[in-house]
């Protein structure tokens, strides 16, 4: 037989799981996704006889990966509205902050302050 992986569609079937094991090794090396998780790499030929000639086929190649996802990130943000205008903000609680007393509050939430009216119009 003359066919095999290395050259399906003129070797393009051998690039598209290079490709893919690229995307699988570049996601094991990321710190940001689970170590442990098995990644996949599948290779799926689809074979389709023509109707009228059995002996001519259409042959689909598909090459995908199932990588492991980035980890979730939680965080805490307070919420609040104020009654008499309709202002609605949010701000994120930084655990990381240098030295509590050192600015003003106003001026520690500033950075981060949300102001959730302004994102949306």
């Amino acid at each position: 037989m003359q066919i095999n992986l290395e050259n399906i569609g003129a070797g393009a079937a051998s690039e598209l799981f290079d490709d893919e094991l690229m995307k699988v090794i570049i996601n094991i090396l990321d710190p940001n996704t689970e170590a442990k998780a098995c990644r996949e790499i599948n290779i799926k030929l689809k074979i389709k006889p023509d109707v009228e000639c059995r002996e001519r086929c259409d042959m689909e190649t598909i090459v995908s990966s199932k990588l492991a996802p980035v980890k979730s990130l939680t965080s805490t943000v307070t919420v609040g509205m104020d009654k008499k205008t309709g202002q609605v903000d949010a701000v994120e609680n930084v655990t990381r902050q240098r030295t509590l007393f050192d600015v003003s509050i106003e001026e520690q939430t500033k950075a981060k302050l949300f102001r959730l009216q302004e994102a949306q119009g």
